[in-house]
């Protein structure tokens, strides 16, 4: 009896020895992934940093704009880089450490320039178009995405949709300030190792009847508008749009 109960404690520290060293390991490659993560997002601050001073030195201030692009997102970038002289380095929906750092060091030198309410101003200028209805305003097809959606599904072939392994294609073009659709470019082509020429004919020939879009304003004034779509020729794309 008592050499079992001597043999259960030993079982119980062994198992108890290996829990722990199970979690120290974890935690140790966890701590690491975390510090190579943490350097990783350092460095590119600091190139953020770094290309900031530099513009700073030759007098060409920028600014990284992050955000969904909605039309009233759209205003305030146009107004900024108006208003402040700033060059739009770039930006999106996702931010990037090294855009934010860069702006960081950026605003500081704005705010040294233009007042420390410099982009306040702006926002509320923004404000007072967007209740006037002054925004800026995309280029859209007439009836909206989902109308645009529907016209591409439903006029291409149902033969080249398939359910698996579905062909995609990337495009791209041009509204005119007229609605027009101008320079009409296939950009990427994904799942079409065989009869691409098919596939890019139909495209083109969809594009080519497309009625004329209602074209994009910039201070209530037609713009050109550049225009991206992918479209992925599956059974559920088509049925979805076409139903």
């Amino acid at each position: 009896m008592n050499r079992c109960f001597v043999v259960v404690i030993l079982w119980n520290l062994i198992l108890c020895c290996h829990a722990k060293h199970t979690k120290s390991t974890s935690e140790t490659q966890t701590s690491r992934a975390m510090d190579k993560r943490n350097a990783s997002e350092a460095g590119a601050c600091q190139e953020g940093q770094k290309e900031a001073q530099q513009d700073i030195e030759n007098g060409e201030l920028g600014y990284y704009f992050y955000g969904l692009p909605t039309p009233r997102f759209n205003t305030f970038v146009r107004a900024v880089s108006e208003e402040l002289k700033l060059k739009i380095k770039g930006g999106g929906d996702i931010i990037d450490e090294s855009g934010e750092c860069y702006n960081e060091v950026i605003k500081t030198e704005i705010e040294r320039i233009y007042g420390n309410d410099a982009f306040k101003m702006i926002s509320l200028m923004v404000d007072s178009l967007e209740t006037l209805d002054l925004i800026d305003k995309d280029a859209h097809f007439p009836g909206g995405d989902e109308k645009l959606k529907q016209y591409i599904y439903c006029n291409l072939e149902a033969e080249l949709f398939k359910e698996d392994d579905a062909p995609e294609i990337a495009v791209s073009c041009e509204i005119s300030k007229t609605g027009t659709i101008e320079n009409f470019r296939i950009r990427r082509l994904k799942n079409l190792e065989q009869d691409s020429a098919q596939y890019i004919s139909g495209i083109r020939s969809i594009f080519e009847k497309m009625p004329a879009w209602i074209p994009g304003q910039t201070e209530q004034k037609p713009v050109r508008y550049n225009w991206t779509m992918n479209i992925k020729f599956s059974d559920e794309m088509r049925n979805r749009n076409c139903d």
